[in-house]
Formats: C-alpha cells, structure tokens, sequence
C-alpha cells in the first residue's frame, strides 16, 4: 500500500497500489477523491470491489462552513434520514447514509463539525457489495481531537 499525506490537516490514507487521487477546491470545501478504477464510472455500473472515497473538508480560517448540521446532510428530499453517532478515535462523528448528490445509489458518509473544521466523508460502492467496502473504510477512520 501507498501513503498519502495531506499536510495541512494531518490526514493519512493507506490506499490500494493504483489508485487515483485527486483534489479539488470549490468556495466553501476542499475535496481529496480516491478511487480505485481507472474510469469515471458511477456508482450503480461499479464492478464488485470498486468503490471511491470523497473527504470534503471546510477549513474555518479559510471561510469555510458547512451550511448545515451534520445531521441534515444525511437528509434527501424526504426529510432527514437515520443517522447515529459513533466513536472515531478522539472524538464522535454522526454517521448514515447519504443520497450522494443525485446518484443513483445512496453513499455511507461520516460527518463531523469541529471548532476549527468540518470533515464529512463518503465512500461509494455498489449497493450489493457484501461485505460492505464503504463499512470497512469508515469504520478504519480515526480523528484526533483539534
């Protein structure tokens, strides 16, 4: 496995050899992508075992807020879905699932609103994959307290 390591927010990741990694950065986030296939599928034409991951980060120093509260960004046009919170290393995160921005497969995310960041993550797979690849990454999360 390689590292990638981003700095400015601690962040590490163990990622499959092949990897894609990319990095975007809009008004209000920054995102860091890892997919492990070549192509820009989505997620319902995913081959078993592939799957993507998006860190959106809001940086409060740089003018970056989530609009929401954690809870809310699990909601879809239904109103809020079920959410629960767990332990992810220092500090509790609310986890559920996500419509993922108009997909046709809902993503299993974490979301946590920190005094100096808000970090919500994703990880998107086939809906059939067993066991749960999206499972396994957020359950491998860990955060230190800011």
């Amino acid at each position: 496995d390689l590292r990638c390591f981003y700095k400015k927010y601690g962040l590490e990741f163990t990622k499959p050899r092949g990897s894609i990694v990319t990095n975007s950065q809009g008004k209000h986030f920054q995102r860091i992508r890892i997919q492990n296939y070549q192509t820009e599928e989505t997620p319902y034409l995913l081959k078993p075992g592939e799957y993507f991951l998006e860190l959106s980060i809001y940086d409060h120093a740089e003018g970056q807020f989530l609009t929401e509260p954690c809870e809310m960004v699990f909601a879809d046009e239904n109103g809020p879905r079920e959410t629960f919170t767990v332990r992810a290393g220092e500090v509790d995160v609310v986890r559920g699932t996500t419509p993922g921005g108009g997909e046709r497969w809902p993503r299993q995310a974490l979301c946590r609103q920190g005094e100096l960041a808000n970090i919500f993550m994703a990880v998107g797979e086939r809906q059939d994959e067993s066991p749960s690849i999206a499972q396994a990454i957020l359950d491998s999360v860990t955060l230190s307290k800011e």
